[in-house]
């Protein structure tokens, strides 16, 4: 299950991966209610950020295409709003539609202020997704070995945010500690951010 870098090429399928395993996740499910549409959409949706990930951090797949992980750089948050436009985000906003747009803004909201406790520089893991039959099998955790090992080797801190109070045992695991939270008064979603040093 050894881990290869992600090419430009792959981008469409690696976020269909991703749409797939974030299926039940809160966030995507506030966004786009509705299950068909959201099979639609997902896609879309993720499409932006993989790309990004792609082009200008680093991005993994297992070689069977089991998991993707999907990773900025330091520095690199906010992007760049040049490379936010020349990724697409534009387009896949205006295809998922303002009121999912607006649900999904709402609630991502929570984490405005956790990059600030965060120590720089540091590494943002933006995705890790496996195909939903193909979990416990190791392969997460074959995609962020690269970039959990460059990080290490740079001693350079690790962040990550997730909507899905299932996933934290995952990333304790690999090292991950809570360092922030939030929740959503209106949806009820909440929201850690979790920091590897």
């Amino acid at each position: 299950m050894a881990p290869f870098q992600l090419t430009e090429a792959d981008v469409p399928r690696a976020a269909d991966l991703v749409a797939r395993a974030f299926d039940t996740d809160p966030l995507l499910v506030h966004t786009l209610p509705d299950a068909a549409q959201r099979a639609r959409l997902g896609p879309v949706h993720m499409e932006p950020v993989v790309r990004m990930c792609c082009r200008h951090g680093a991005c993994w797949r297992t070689s069977d295409w089991d998991a993707v992980a999907a990773w900025m750089p330091p520095g690199s948050w906010p992007p760049d709003p040049e490379w936010v436009e020349q990724c697409g985000f534009e387009q896949a906003t205006s295809a998922v539609g303002p009121d999912a747009m607006a649900r999904f803004n709402a609630v991502y909201a929570l984490t405005n202020d956790f990059h600030d406790h965060v120590p720089q520089p540091y590494w943002l893991l933006n995705i890790v997704a496996t195909e939903p039959e193909r979990r416990g099998r190791g392969a997460a955790s074959a995609v962020l070995a690269p970039a959990l090992e460059r990080a290490a080797q740079e001693r350079c801190a690790c962040y990550l945010e997730t909507f899905e109070e299932q996933n934290l045992g995952f990333y304790e695991r690999h090292g991950f500690e809570v360092l922030c939270s939030a929740r959503d008064d209106a949806s009820g979603i909440r929201c850690w951010g979790m920091l590897r040093r």
